[in-house]
């Protein structure tokens, strides 16, 4: 029995590495270039632009946007721990990572600044928030445009990450709070 798994240990080993001896490519290197195609944007790279826009330095990544990458990866590998759960071997795992799940999300809120988000947002639902934020944008108004159309432009173009960093300035200047 332990030779035959070996064998077909070897078999598979040797046919996922094998190479092929036809070199002829049925591929049209004018009508498709795997080089210049462009990857597809979905709302994952919406959210993120738009992390990335609520930061005070959009060009580089800081560290909201690192604690909502770790959250997310955090989630996914629960969820692959989870397929397994029913194995009892795998139970503490999957309640370790739960208990990951908790403490990246906890760094995400303490990161990402939810606390003044949420203080400044219950504020503008007040007559004086509202008297507040109608001053500060009046002085805005040029630059809320701009970011407004480019919003648009990058939306109808299918750049979702670029249409996500404008969008989070946008609310960044509505709400008044930029995050780390």
């Amino acid at each position: 029995m332990k030779g035959i798994l070996f064998v077909t240990m070897i078999v598979l080993i040797v046919g996922i590495n094998a190479r092929s001896f036809n070199n002829y490519s049925r591929t049209n290197p004018e009508k498709t270039n795997a080089m210049n195609l462009k990857a597809e944007e979905g709302f994952a790279h919406f959210y993120f632009g738009w992390i990335r826009g609520w930061q005070t330095q959009q060009l580089q990544a800081g560290q909201c946007y690192h604690d909502n990458n770790a959250f997310f990866f955090s989630l996914n590998d629960t969820f692959t721990t989870f397929l397994h759960a029913y194995r009892p071997d795998i139970w503490f795992n999957f309640l370790d990572r739960i208990r990951i799940n908790i403490d990246n999300f906890a760094k995400l809120l303490q990161s990402c600044q939810v606390h003044s988000i949420l203080l400044k947002v219950e504020r503008i639902v007040t007559q004086e928030g509202f008297i507040e934020i109608s001053a500060r944008l009046i002085t805005q108004i040029v630059f809320l445009q701009n970011n407004i159309q480019a919003f648009q432009n990058h939306l109808a173009a299918g750049e979702f990450e670029l249409a996500g960093v404008e969008l989070g300035k946008f609310v960044s200047a509505v709400v008044g709070v930029t995050v780390n």
